[in-house]
Formats: structure tokens, C-alpha cells, sequence
């Protein structure tokens, strides 16, 4: 499956957008970990409106990356296109992002030697009756931390809402 450009295209009108308590949780749970980084910068996959950028402290040096271009410095990707951050970050946030990707495996190889820590959301298709068709993978809880821990030791997860988790991963090189 590829990307949906037209699904992405106004970025006001995703779910991250229209749910800020999300990047409000997850920019408090960054700015928890930026003393421990060593390196002082985060990477924003699927930035959308910069909503994350709204929630954090100036603790690490925010970079916008998206399939559109959201502002002046935001890098254009298409991680269904393999098109993965050439920068090495000390943390990678992908929020709402990985339910889109066809290849996880591929994504969390090339993010495991790109940043310190990745901080990221899934919703598992287990207990998920309304699993969104537009997903592009359907693993179990189980089948997305086999693959992750394969590239990541698990630091901690928090559960957002009833469908979806936030983990927080150290990579292992």
C-alpha cells in the first residue's frame, strides 16, 4: 500500500490535530527524558501541524518531519517509500504513525541506529472492533513488541486511551 497524500494532505484535520491531550502527554513524557539524552534533538515523524511542538520545552531542539512540507525546516519523507532520516537524533517521536507504515520491520532497523530513544504510539489490532481500515499493518500487542525489541529494549508504556499505548524504546546500538 502506499502512502495516502490526499489522507495527509490538510493536517488540521487528523486525529492528533483534533486531540491535543495527546501531544500534551507525550511532550511531558520527552521532556522527562531530555536530561538523560545525550544528544539534544528530537525528530517529529508525521509532525502534521507541529502539534507536538506546542508541548515541549526548549530542552531539545525540535525538527518537523512530514510527507508535506508543514513549515521552512520540516524534512519531507514518505517512510512507505523507505525514506528514512539521514540525521542521528536523541529522540524520534512517531506518534499516530506506525498503524501507516507497511514495513515496520524496515522502519525500526533504520530508526534503531538514528536516535538515542524512540518514543511512539501503536494501537494493537486485538480488542480494536473499530481498527481503522486505512491502517496499513494489524499486528497484535505481542507481534509489535517481538518486532521492536528486536531493535529497542523497552524502557516503559503508557496506556493512552483504550485503543492505543505509548512506548518509550532505547535503542540497542
Amino acid at each position: 500500500m502506499e502512502s495516502n497524500y490526499k489522507r495527509w494532505e490538510i493536517a488540521k484535520s487528523t486525529w492528533g490535530s483534533q486531540h491535543p491531550a495527546r501531544a500534551r502527554f507525550v511532550g511531558s513524557i520527552i521532556d522527562s527524558l531530555s536530561p538523560s539524552i545525550d544528544v539534544k534533538t528530537l525528530l517529529d515523524l508525521g509532525c502534521g501541524d507541529l502539534i507536538l511542538s506546542r508541548h515541549i520545552s526548549n530542552q531539545l531542539k525540535y525538527t518537523p518531519a512530514d510527507i508535506y512540507k508543514r513549515s521552512g525546516d520540516c524534512i519531507v519523507l514518505d517512510l512507505n517509500k523507505n525514506e528514512y532520516p539521514t540525521n542521528f537524533y536523541g529522540v524520534i517521536a512517531a506518534i499516530g504513525v506506525i498503524e501507516y507504515i507497511n514495513d515496520v520491520e524496515g522502519l525500526f532497523s533504520s530508526l534503531s541506529a538514528k536516535c538515542e530513544v524512540l518514543v511512539c504510539t501503536y494501537s494493537p489490532s486485538e480488542g480494536n472492533p473499530g481498527r481503522n481500515s486505512n491502517w496499513h499493518n494489524h499486528m497484535t500487542g505481542r507481534d509489535f513488541l517481538s518486532l521492536a525489541v528486536g531493535f529497542y529494549d523497552l524502557r516503559e508504556i503508557f496506556r493512552m486511551h483504550e485503543s492505543q499505548s505509548l512506548f518509550v524504546f532505547k535503542s540497542k546500538f
